[in-house]
Formats: structure tokens, C-alpha cells, sequence
């Protein structure tokens, strides 16, 4: 059975992006993920997904061109993930490299 995400993780995501300076991006709930975009309201911008698969353990899954998601081999705590993904593919997140 899937764990929700919760509003503290919603929170935690928001203050990652913020300190690292990607205030251009935003983190949306939904069940057991977080999606991490940019772009207006009725035309967003997916880049990063992250699902739920323990308390503290996410899976991190990539926006492709096509619209679907591509598995990462990333599996640990919020912060890790996004961590590794700023210092090894910002373009993923819309950073200069």
C-alpha cells in the first residue's frame, strides 16, 4: 500500500529548491509523489518526480520529452536525491551547470 506524501514533504522539497536558488520551480502533491515543475498553472513544465516508497526513502523518476517517466537510479532520503541531482544533471532542474 502506498505511503502518502505529506505537506511536510511538500515543505522540505520547497526549501531545497529555494536555498539552492531555483525559485523558478515549484513542488506539487499527489498521493504517494511529488512532482517537481515549472511554468503558468494550465501549462506546467514536469521535471522531477519523486515517489514515496518508505518514510524516508523516495525513488526519483525524470520528465521525458514525451511526456512519460524515466526511472533514476536514486533511492534515498529527499534531500540526497535533489542533492545528486543539482551537483550531476541540473539541467534536469533548469540550473546553469
Amino acid at each position: 500500500m502506498p505511503i502518502p506524501a505529506t505537506d511536510i514533504d511538500v515543505s522540505r522539497v520547497t526549501t531545497f529548491l529555494k536555498s539552492a536558488g531555483l525559485t523558478q520551480l515549484r513542488c506539487r502533491r499527489r498521493a504517494d509523489t511529488l512532482v517537481i515543475e515549472s511554468g503558468p498553472a494550465g501549462d506546467t513544465i514536469p521535471h522531477i518526480r519523486l515517489r514515496k516508497l518508505g518514510v524516508n526513502i523516495w525513488a526519483t523518476d525524470t520528465a521525458t520529452h514525451a511526456g512519460r517517466w524515466e526511472h533514476m537510479p536514486l533511492r534515498g532520503p529527499i534531500a540526497d536525491n535533489l542533492q545528486v541531482i543539482l551537483e550531476n544533471f541540473p539541467w534536469m532542474l533548469g540550473a546553469d551547470a
